[in-house]
């Protein structure tokens, strides 16, 4: 005959040694899935960051900032123009170059210590945002534009 009294307590020894370790090992397993993902997400905003970033380079007096706008070679465009408060939102006025990579880029001069508005125009119909604007503000369209500070 067994005695069922010490089962149970064997059982709850057992799963009370246990449990701890199952907490530590969920524990562990969530931690590396959040480690990993944002690894991946940090990645890929590098990734986004080192294509789609305004670069700013001021003049030694600091009137004045030429701001090099690029766009990925992801927009998949042909064309690519720099439309905003700068050019009177002119569609022809800073047309983008197409470098060897695929990607879009334009360096342009600006006056420091105001905040300009603008957008891409992809392919003459299609407008984008920049990704890596310095912020973003909405517009009488119902939709946003994208903001350089300089």
């Amino acid at each position: 005959l067994v005695d069922r009294s010490c089962c149970r307590e064997l059982q709850l020894k057992l799963h009370s040694d246990f449990l701890p370790q199952l907490f530590i090992l969920t524990l562990q397993l969530f931690a590396f899935i959040i480690i990993h993902s944002e690894r991946a997400l940090t990645r890929r905003l590098t990734h986004i960051g080192d294509w789609i970033m305004l670069k700013k380079n001021y003049s030694k007096t600091g009137r004045s900032c030429r701001v090099t706008f690029d766009l990925p070679a992801e927009v998949n465009a042909a064309r690519a123009s720099l439309c905003g408060d700068f050019n009177e939102w002119s569609s022809t006025a800073n047309a983008m170059k197409l470098r060897k990579d695929g990607r879009f880029s334009i360096t342009i001069s600006l006056t420091a210590g105001q905040t300009y508005r603008f957008k891409y125009l992809l392919d003459d119909h299609r407008w984008e945002n920049d990704h890596a604007a310095d912020g973003y503000a909405k517009n009488h369209f119902g939709t946003e534009d994208s903001m350089v500070k300089v």
